[in-house]
């Protein structure tokens, strides 16, 4: 490209040639390595904003003017309009520069210059973002000791109803076998899920005794719960698994409570039930927490999901006032992080068109044919080459 033939961009009020652009992107991580441990956990922070290298240049007329308009822009502060030879009009702050200027060419310069996206109505550190997932790791396992205490507390089996002790038993190898038939499909950590196939097999032979001891029960299934949260590093999965076991209980058959034994058979399934639909709610949290979502429409379906199980959580029997107190806690504390979560996210929106291939859509609205696929499935689109009238888009 001959320098004549040089678009020319902007920042702010001042104009400059560009010679050549460099972009960089992605995901924020941070990669956790673990001693005398043959694997790492690679934890999603989010989206990486784009950094935009430009080397552009300033030249006769008015070389010294163009050059001090140009280092004003770029030595001042704040967020500034980039109009980006090819990503158009961006939001950015400015980074470090280079100029040179040759003894050899009086009256040109080139510059390398790096600018970082950053939206105008977000200049202050996003602080609740950052502690909202953490405050919600920890209040689920908050919630999770505070349904355990109140198993240890209320549940128990009266030596004169053999029946209960019975139905108590089987209720506890349930727990187990529900467990692990949930985890089987999972892309999981095989040692992990060794182990939690040990300590379920332990578990439902120790059933007896277990109904006997409330306090290794409860404490047994605390750890089934954690540990089968522990299988995967996705966060999708995660989300999955917890609501897959959240509908324990059910299918229990109904129990008539008009015997004192009846009751208290009642009572012992509520409270095991309850601390299944305690423990994997706090995990769906902290899990939707952690989930970048395509889309606004995909992030409230499963809040809508989230909020009808903290509903039934809520008025569930047996669960006492203070875990349904720290179950509150994450709720308030999730919704402030997933509400900044809808900021950020895409949006679905219909657009009208005429007869167009899909690939030609894609294009038209971003720039590349990389999203045809998505747009196909989106609209479940059967001829892909002959598309027309209302189109759902996400937007960019």
């Amino acid at each position: 490209m001959l320098k004549d033939e040089l678009q020319v961009a902007q920042i702010g009020s001042a104009k400059f040639n560009w010679r050549g652009l460099s972009t960089t992107g992605g995901r924020k991580q941070a990669i956790h390595e673990y001693p005398n441990a043959d694997y790492r956990f690679v934890e999603d922070l989010g989206l990486l904003p784009r950094t935009f290298t430009i080397n552009g240049s300033i030249n006769e007329p008015n070389y010294t003017a163009n050059k001090n308009a140009l280092l004003k822009e770029l030595e001042s502060g704040g967020v500034k309009r980039l109009v980006h030879p090819t990503f158009g009009s961006v939001d950015v702050t400015t980074g470090p520069y280079t100029l040179d200027e040759p003894l050899n060419a009086v009256g040109q310069a080139t510059l390398s210059m790096v600018f970082y996206r950053s939206d105008r109505d977000r200049t202050s550190i996003p602080k609740i973002a950052d502690t909202a997932a953490s405050e919600v790791n920890g209040l689920k396992d908050d919630a999770q000791d505070s349904i355990e205490d109140n198993i240890s507390d209320a549940f128990s089996v009266s030596l004169g109803f053999p029946d209960n002790s019975d139905d108590a038993v089987e209720k506890v190898e349930s727990i187990s076998a529900a467990i692990l038939k949930a985890i089987r499909p999972l892309e999981k950590n095989e040692t992990i899920f060794g182990r939690i196939n040990e300590q379920a097999e332990e578990f439902t032979a120790n059933a007896l005794l277990l109904v006997n001891a409330p306090s290794d029960l409860a404490e047994g299934v605390t750890q089934l719960v954690k540990r089968s949260a522990r299988l995967t590093e996705d966060q999708t999965q995660r989300l999955a698994l917890a609501k897959s076991l959240f509908s324990f209980g059910d299918d229990d058959e109904l129990i008539n409570e008009t015997t004192t034994q009846r009751i208290e058979r009642k009572r012992n399934r509520d409270l095991l039930n309850g601390q299944m639909k305690t423990a994997y709610l706090a995990q769906a949290y902290d899990a939707i927490v952690n989930i970048e979502f395509d889309t606004v429409d995909d992030l409230d379906v499963e809040i809508e999901q989230v909020e009808a199980q903290y509903e039934i959580v809520s008025e569930y029997p047996q669960i006492d006032n203070n875990t349904i107190e720290v179950l509150a806690d994450i709720r308030a504390t999730a919704q402030t992080l997933l509400n900044e979560k809808r900021l950020t996210a895409q949006k679905i929106v219909d657009i009208e068109t005429s007869t167009l291939p899909m690939a030609v859509i894609a294009y038209q609205y971003y720039g590349s044919t990389d999203n045809t696929d998505k747009l196909i499935a989106l609209n479940a689109t059967r001829n892909p080459s002959f598309v027309m009238g209302t189109t759902k888009i996400v937007t960019a």
